[in-house]
């Protein structure tokens, strides 16, 4: 009997403990996260391009042609604070894209190179808002705000039987951003971290030849896009 009732206090101890733990997760308002992942651009043209090889019968390149600057990587870290269920998020980090290739081209084998980089720091400020789902750990989220970005924006085209195409330019754009996303526990506060977004950044660019000093404008152009990351928070 007293090793029923030892048994009995010890899971009714522990049955507190749990739901003490939870209800004291729901109260904790600051996550933090750093996550990782794909960007694709919203324009298709200037920001995203296309490379084009062309192969003569025996199989071996001639031709090489790049645009743009292809999908990108994000590396980011994400602070929210709630004050109930809405809260604000402050987002920073880096997005890098890059295209580029070098070949021999065919027939004589002479060296035709491409190398286009496009990195951005963003800063973005939202509103978002957790959804707290009866009987369940995890957290979804949405949330929408604006954003400033900084960038710098770099072609290059070099051969060994042309000049030297080199140009460059940073600017700052200016847009809004939306997203989605969830929490899920791993181990008490640390936790996993989805989150997909959508931005839109409008800016005007001026690449400067660095030779001859030219300018190639392009305004108001959108740098945004789609972003899926994956990475690790903790919540306190």
């Amino acid at each position: 009997m007293k090793r029923l009732v030892r048994i009995l206090f010890a899971a009714a101890v522990l049955c507190c403990f749990i739901i003490s733990n939870n209800i004291h997760a729901q109260s904790k308002r600051t996550y933090i996260s750093l996550n990782t992942g794909l960007f694709v651009p919203g324009n298709d043209y200037i920001i995203g391009g296309y490379k084009i090889v062309s192969y003569d019968a025996g199989g071996s390149p001639y031709n090489l042609l790049i645009t743009g600057f292809g999908n990108g990587g994000n590396l980011n870290l994400s602070i929210h604070h709630y004050f109930s269920d809405i809260g604000i998020k402050l987002k920073s980090g880096v997005t890098v894209l890059r295209q580029d290739e070098d070949l021999a081209l065919a027939p004589a084998g002479d060296r035709f190179a491409y190398d286009n980089t496009l990195d951005i720091v963003p800063v973005e400020l939202s509103l978002v808002y957790r959804i707290n789902l009866e009987n369940s750990k995890v957290v979804p989220y949405f949330g929408a705000g604006l954003g400033f970005y900084y960038g710098s924006m770099e072609t290059k085209v070099m051969g060994d039987f042309i000049p030297r195409q080199w140009r460059a330019c940073s600017a700052i754009s200016g847009g809004f951003t939306c997203n989605t996303g969830i929490f899920i526990p791993i181990y008490y506060d640390l936790l996993l971290n989805l989150d997909a977004g959508y931005n839109v950044a409008i800016g005007n660019w001026e690449l400067e030849d660095q030779d001859d000093q030219t300018i190639t404008k392009y305004e108001g152009l959108n740098t945004g896009g789609v972003s899926f990351n994956i990475g690790l928070g903790y919540r306190f």
